[in-house]
């Protein structure tokens, strides 16, 4: 609800501060994981700083373990295809486009970081990925991924079932009525368990600020709102369901609201006639004021809307009567999203009473109810529990998704075009696994096409060979074209082979694409990534001890590029070499696709978190393509007689063959 969070904060009142401790938290868990990444201005321009994104989660869920909360996720579902919000998420989708062209027109650098202001900051390519992986596998906290899109209503219909607070940022909570009230994310310290030494018994919290409807106050009324009329009040602003401007030229356009509708200060929240000074805040407290003054519950103010829309039906066209029953059903539709429908639970997995009895309540798991009809495939697939990719269930539920949009050169290709063929078996087997391939023939990929968003058909194969069923590393090596094995027994670790078989393929399907990446530039990049994951991952391969003694002997070689500056010495360079890492990374996701959809023997790659930053790489590239040989000075850092460097020289040798 645009507007809203915006309007409800300038009046302190309906905010208070609160205590976080001992308690379920219901998370919108896309919320978060957004907010983190931002609020610790964690650089996004070379496309993503995962480890210290890492850092910050470990820090942030910590916090909430110190204080005796238990976190309960939520993640948002496949894309509502057929439904209202159909034409908000395309939006959202070619408004970070948009901020990619944006990037490419401020030059790079600084320049590009500052254009289109605070609000130009993207999430990197696998921040979601990473995000989910911390979450379940890391920390084992319970998350569960929507079966039916949107998740705004099961996040409130949890918290309301369990008494407890959700915490996001999402406006459209500040209109259901939660007796736990919600707190959102903004207000959250996170990063720091506080104590009150003036308890009897201090208990770490932590601090926040939370909201509840029955808190929230109209001054120019002089009382608090009515809960029952916020969902048609949503409606009547403007929404996903409904636009601004579709809502003003029905509705809006015909009824008078109050001009003067504001309030005293935003510090007391006092009452008064003062005129609002924004538009959107004008409109919003004109239809808070509108509403309340003239009705007394929803139904009586939509029976006014329908007498204004259709009046008397003998002097409406046929056509006029079927628009006005069109946006009158609209507005139900949307009211209806924000009335509290149960599906979620936490249940006890244990299989005796004994067991469950002496269950923890980490041992509780949150899972769909039975009664709700999903479908037994989805149920055991993996999909709703964070096991697998969230974009699998947009690939099994209805056939199309949303590819991510990283930070790339408007003018080239998408990053992910060159890499269907390996989501193209990724989504024909996880298909056939799951029974679903009779269900469809194709997937329709929406991506970047140059400035704006484009769609491709992938076909799906329901006879894939053998090998590429059960073996992901030889079903990859197969799908990129090489005829055998390219790494052999030189490296014997399935997830260390991917990342390496990764930096290959981009680096070959780039070059081979008629990208507008100088050649020099990509070897550059790729030649820095193979070292950066031979280093950072040499755990994999090497003995322990020998392992733990090499990095010791080249951290310090290798700090430097992590704690410099960003080089920029040439205008329109660094867009393009941050392009070659997007692509890197795009090639990487479709690789865990299809590692993934071989489940339940699927490969587990390295965390991304050890590997990929985007600044050190970007500093390594620049500073070995200013080398006379950037193969001998990469050598060198990595020990030119180590195994180590054996295996990079060899790598080097399938980059230049």
């Amino acid at each position: 609800v645009q507007g809203l969070q915006t309007y409800m904060l300038q009046y302190r009142n309906n905010l208070h501060r609160h205590r976080l401790r001992n308690c379920y938290l219901v998370i919108d868990a896309s919320n978060l994981a957004h907010h983190l990444y931002h609020l610790h201005n964690i650089e996004y321009l070379f496309a993503g700083e995962y480890g210290q994104y890492v850092r910050e989660l470990r820090r942030a869920f910590s916090s909430m373990m110190e204080c005796g909360i238990t976190p309960l996720f939520v993640l948002d579902g496949a894309k509502d295809w057929t439904g209202p919000k159909l034409r908000e998420q395309r939006a959202r989708i070619e408004k970070r486009i948009k901020k990619c062209v944006q990037l490419d027109r401020g030059g790079g650098g600084a320049k590009a970081k500052n254009a289109g202001g605070n609000s130009n900051r993207l999430l990197p390519v696998m921040a979601m990925e990473v995000f989910i992986s911390t979450v379940v596998d890391e920390f084992e906290f319970n998350l569960i991924v929507s079966a039916f899109g949107d998740a705004d209503n099961h996040l409130a219909s949890l918290a309301a079932q369990l008494g407890c607070p959700v915490l996001t940022n999402d406006s459209d909570f500040l209109i259901y009525d939660l007796p736990g009230g919600v707190v959102l994310t903004k207000t959250l310290h996170l990063t720091k368990a506080l104590l009150d030494e003036n308890e009897a018994k201090p208990a770490p919290f932590l601090d926040c600020q939370i909201y509840r409807v029955r808190d929230f106050y109209l001054p120019a009324l002089r009382r608090k709102v009515n809960p029952s009329l916020l969902p048609l009040c949503a409606t009547l602003i403007g929404n996903d369901y409904l636009s601004r401007g579709a809502v003003g030229r029905c509705i809006l356009s015909r009824v008078q609201l109050p001009k003067s509708a504001g309030g005293g200060s935003g510090a007391s929240g006092g009452g008064g006639g003062r005129q609002l000074k924004s538009k959107s805040r004008r409109l919003i407290a004109g239809v808070l004021v509108w509403t309340h003054r003239n009705f007394a519950s929803p139904d009586d103010c939509l029976a006014a809307l329908r007498r204004l829309l259709l009046g008397d039906c003998d002097d409406l066209q046929t056509e006029d009567k079927r628009w006005a029953h069109r946006f009158l059903a609209s507005v139900r539709e949307s009211m209806a999203h924000y009335q509290l429908h149960s599906a979620l639970a936490l249940v006890e997995p244990h299989a005796n009473a004994a067991a469950a009895a002496a269950a923890s309540q980490s041992g509780l798991k949150l899972s769909f109810h039975s009664s709700l009809g999903i479908p037994q495939w989805l149920t055991e697939s993996g999909l709703l529990e964070g096991r697998m990719s969230p974009l699998f269930l947009d690939v099994a539920q209805h056939g199309q998704l949303y590819l991510p949009v990283g930070i790339e050169d408007p003018s080239n290709p998408c990053t992910f075009d060159d890499t269907a063929p390996l989501r193209q078996a990724a989504y024909s087997l996880l298909l056939s696994r799951l029974g679903r391939l009779e269900h469809c023939s194709t997937i329709v990929e929406h991506r970047r096409v140059r400035g704006g968003l484009g769609k491709s058909v992938l076909p799906l194969i329901p006879d894939l060979p053998d090998g590429c069923c059960s073996d992901a590393a030889s079903c990859l090596s197969a799908r990129l074209g090489y005829p055998r094995d390219p790494l052999g027994d030189l490296v014997g670790h399935a997830g260390l082979k991917i990342v390496l078989y990764s930096v290959l393929a981009s680096h070959r399907l780039l070059v081979g694409n008629n990208s507008t990446v100088p050649s020099p530039t990509c070897r550059s990049v790729f030649l820095s990534l193979l070292a950066t994951c031979l280093y950072k991952l040499c755990q994999s391969f090497l003995p322990s001890e020998e392992a733990e003694l090499l990095r010791r002997q080249r951290a310090t070689v290798f700090a430097k590029y992590s704690e410099q500056p960003v080089i920029n010495h040439r205008v329109g360079f660094d867009l393009q070499l941050v392009h070659c890492l997007s692509h890197f990374q795009a090639t990487l996701l479709s690789a865990s696709l299809l590692c993934q959809s071989h489940q339940p023997t699927s490969v587990s790659l390295p965390p991304v978190s050890d590997y990929i930053s985007g600044k050190f790489v970007y500093n390594l590239a620049i500073d070995v393509e200013s080398r006379k040989d950037g193969v001998l000075f990469l050598s060198e850092l990595l020990g030119r007689k180590s195994q180590l460097c054996a295996v990079f020289h060899h790598l080097v040798g399938l980059i230049d063959d």
